[in-house]
């Protein structure tokens, strides 16, 4: 029995060190906060000097945490140009964590920023306090979850992978903390515990709701008692949601998201309300986010195009579908080196002949053809939902129809150095300065 317990804390040792946990979450995390911290570098950057700089209203110094050392760290404030250095420093850190160049420099950076600024200023909330604390674990999480594509051989047992899985282990920690005495706090309130402080919150000004009718909806006794006990229950019982299967976790932290959500649009509390979001969607596991993948997948459609890998103009059409499909709906495909178009009952002579796509969810199938595959990708890429009401209107009046077939027949392919339209190619020829057109047989 003793063997046993001893040889659990070298278990531990063993799995912290050969699995990189919350992958995903991680890397949701380091955007979450360099978002915040870009809009915060940005939007606060034109009241910088009034508030940071040396004539500003912030009088706080760095040496209540740096010693004496932040003697020589107060120069940067007493500079109108270390201000700005600052905000360079800060908004560089968090681009960084957005497109995970050097995430741990950049977590550094920002952290470095993040903690000027708040002994600095003269006044801060709760969302600097957890922005701070997790850019202090970020530091731990390993650079391999930025690179969208590894395999398991690109993981090796290793101490960095073991500080990884500390930075997790340190991230749902520090949530659970805060919910809890967050709970806690809020069940020794006599508002909270009537019912009432949801009411209260509401009629602010500076924290109300944005609207008259949002007020005077709180102000319906059903509403704002459920909505005071709903949060403390959330925050009560949040830590052992955090054990249940997926059934239940997953809806409490969709419910989580949607009450931070509010937190932000009806109070305006958004860098604190992304923070907290960034960190519930960091407690979905990574097996987790794999089930929710294969629910989109199934409930949303994703559709293959077929065009001329030929024609100049159809592969621009293409590169341009590829570009605004931000969401990987859309694979678009040359007939001309591909023939899965086969497997769907089409032939050669058909993808020749007009664009076609083919639309899958589950296990449906539905296949658009010319005019119709236009509209089936402005309908599908939200970029494009401007042109919506033009090709309703083409659509209607028949007119896309006609003008389709027009340009499809009517389009180019360079074949060897020659211009081809149907079957005719004209070329030039360099000693008479003269065209001619001769026929060609092209499967056009």
């Amino acid at each position: 029995m003793e063997n046993e317990r001893k040889l659990i804390p070298l278990y531990l040792f063993k799995k912290l060190e050969t699995k990189l946990y919350n992958q995903i979450g991680a890397r949701i995390l380091q955007i979450g906060v360099g978002v915040v911290i870009l809009y915060r570098s940005i939007s606060e950057l034109p009241a910088a000097q009034f508030i940071y700089g040396p004539e500003g209203a912030a009088i706080g110094s760095a040496v209540t945490f740096f010693g004496p050392m932040g003697i020589w760290i107060d120069m940067l404030f007493y500079s109108y140009l270390g201000i700005y250095f600052t905000f360079f420093i800060w908004g560089l850190g968090g681009v960084g964590l957005i497109f995970g160049v050097y995430p741990r420099l950049s977590t550094l950076l920002a952290l470095f920023g993040t903690l000027l600024l708040e002994l600095r200023g003269i006044t801060h909330d709760g969302g600097d306090n957890i922005l701070r604390l997790m850019l202090l674990y970020m530091i731990l999480f390993h650079p391999l979850i930025t690179k969208k594509k590894h395999t398991s051989s690109d993981i090796q047992p290793s101490i960095s992978i073991f500080l990884h899985n500390l930075g997790v282990i340190a991230v749902y920690l520090q949530v659970v903390i805060l919910y809890f005495i967050s709970s806690t706090t809020k069940l020794h309130g006599e508002m909270w515990i009537n019912g009432t402080a949801v009411y209260y919150v509401s009629q602010l000004n500076e924290f109300g709701m944005p609207t008259s009718f949002l007020r005077d909806l709180f102000k319906n006794p059903f509403v704002t008692t459920t909505a005071t006990y709903l949060t403390v229950i959330y925050q009560l019982f949040f830590p052992a949601i955090l054990l249940t299967p997926s059934k239940i976790k997953l809806p409490y932290t969709l419910f989580g998201i949607l009450l931070h959500l509010n937190f932000a649009i009806n109070m305006g509390l958004v860098t604190f309300s992304l923070i907290m979001i960034s960190i519930l969607l960091f407690t979905i596991k990574d097996n987790e986010w794999k089930k929710i993948a294969h629910f989109v997948k199934g409930a949303v459609p994703n559709f293959t195009v077929y065009y001329d890998g030929y024609c100049n103009y159809c592969s621009r059409t293409a590169r341009l579908i590829s570009f605004l499909d931000f969401f990987g709906m859309f694979r678009v495909i040359s007939y001309r080196d591909d023939n899965s178009y086969l497997q769907y009952g089409l032939s050669f002579e058909d993808v020749d002949k007009e664009m076609y796509i083919i639309k899958k969810r589950n296990d449906k199938i539905k296949i658009y053809r010319g005019f119709d595959s236009v509209t089936a990708v402005v309908n599908n890429l939200p970029l494009l939902w401007m042109l919506v009401p033009f090709v309703y209107i083409l659509r209607i009046s028949g007119l896309g129809y006609k003008l389709y077939p027009w340009i499809a027949n009517n389009r180019m392919i360079p074949l060897n150095g020659q211009i081809c339209k149907d079957e005719v190619c004209s070329i030039t020829d360099s000693k008479e300065s003269d065209s001619k057109s001769f026929k060609v047989f092209t499967k056009r």
